[in-house]
């Protein structure tokens, strides 16, 4: 089951920062973000229930613990469905059914999600770097 914790993240900014990271603004963005639980179908209801609040748990939490890190532009949380293929179930909704094209039923890790804010403030330094564009 995933942890709340953020040590990994601030020592990779530190071992980024002592070798001159790419830009002055040290920005980090981070898109794979997940939580998994042990499929529900081998569980009772009550185990379900129970990882389900602690999926929930750890993704409010580790949003608001990542919120403190400076350098955090961006978090955002990998997976949307669970998939009956997949055994480790890191979704924000129940498996999703390819039948009828629907998305899986909500999770309580989905509320919590939703409740999380859309946006928040950060500032960029004064100087911000130029952005090199591919050529075409």
């Amino acid at each position: 089951m995933g942890r709340a914790e953020i040590e990994g993240i601030v020592q990779a900014l530190e071992l980024l920062g002592q070798y001159g990271w790419h830009d002055s603004t040290s920005s980090l963005w981070l898109t794979e973000g997940a939580v998994a639980t042990p499929d529900p179908a081998k569980l009772t209801v009550g185990e379900a229930l129970e990882y389900e609040r602690l999926q929930a748990d750890l993704v409010r939490l580790n949003y608001e613990l990542l919120c403190e890190v400076d350098e955090v532009r961006l978090w955002t949380y990998h997976t949307f469905h669970d998939l009956e293929s997949e055994p480790a179930k890191t979704g924000l909704r129940q498996d999703f059914d390819w039948e009828r094209q629907q998305p899986g039923a909500e999770k309580l890790a989905w509320d919590r999600f939703v409740e999380l804010p859309g946006e928040v403030e950060f500032s960029l330094p004064d100087r911000v770097p130029a952005v090199a564009v591919p050529a075409a």
